[in-house]
Order: C-alpha cells, then sequence, then structure tokens
C-alpha cells in the first residue's frame, strides 16, 4: 500500500508543473488551429488527422483532434495534459503491480515503475543504440 502511495506520488509531482502551468509549444498553435475550425496549416497539412496518418498514426490524429477540439485554447492544453498525467500515474501503479505479482521485491519494483514512467523517452527510446 505504502508503494502505490509512493508511485503514485512520486509520479504526479515529477509531471505536475505541467499540469498547472498554462504553456504551450511551437506545434501547440498550429494543431489548435486546425482543430478549432481556423483553417489549415502550411506546415501541418489539411487536418490533424490526415497529417498523423500519413506518418502512420491515425489513432493518434484522432485523439490529438479531440483533445485540441475540446481543449480550444492554450490556457485549457493544461486539462489535456492533465489527463495524461493521471495516464502514466496508472501505468506506473500497473508496471509496479506486474513486477511485484512477478516476484519482485515491493522497493525495487516501486524504484523501477518510478524509472520507466519518470524516464526521458530519447533514454528509453535509444537505450543502447550510442
Amino acid at each position: 500500500m505504502i508503494a502505490r502511495a509512493a508511485v503514485a506520488v512520486s509520479v504526479a509531482a515529477m509531471f505536475l508543473p505541467v499540469a498547472i502551468v498554462p504553456f504551450a509549444f511551437t506545434d501547440d498553435y498550429p494543431l489548435l488551429q486546425m482543430t478549432n475550425g481556423l483553417g489549415m496549416s502550411p506546415w501541418f497539412g489539411e487536418s490533424v488527422v490526415h497529417t498523423a496518418a500519413a506518418g502512420g498514426r491515425p489513432f493518434a490524429g484522432l485523439l490529438i483532434q479531440a483533445a485540441y477540439g475540446a481543449a480550444g485554447s492554450i490556457d485549457n492544453l493544461r486539462f489535456v495534459r492533465l489527463v495524461a498525467l493521471i495516464g502514466i500515474v496508472g501505468l506506473a501503479l500497473l508496471i509496479l503491480n506486474a513486477l511485484v505479482r512477478s516476484g519482485v521485491r515491493t522497493a525495487v519494483a516501486a524504484l523501477v515503475a518510478i524509472f520507466m514512467c519518470t524516464c526521458r523517452t530519447s533514454w528509453t527510446g535509444s537505450c543502447g543504440s550510442r
């Protein structure tokens, strides 16, 4: 029980600033433009779904279209990030449970779950490639 709480609090604390502070990255502006009916973007194509499908991720395009359409503004993107944060915490708890059920000690399983869910994606995507 303590391990679950520690994992949830640790992962949530790591990502909490992105759910509190209203900000946007450079690519958020044209995505908001296209999903809120303000026209297409010369860099992103005619629609978010079409552009994501051309990159091989049509489901991601549908999710982006729905999320950015619901957000509607830069200020409300923090709620989209809050949903993502809840998903990441849930993933960390699932990893913890899977490791404990497979016989890994609880403390080690908690540390692995925290590491896996707070590690930079560029590290996890390129482990051992350098």
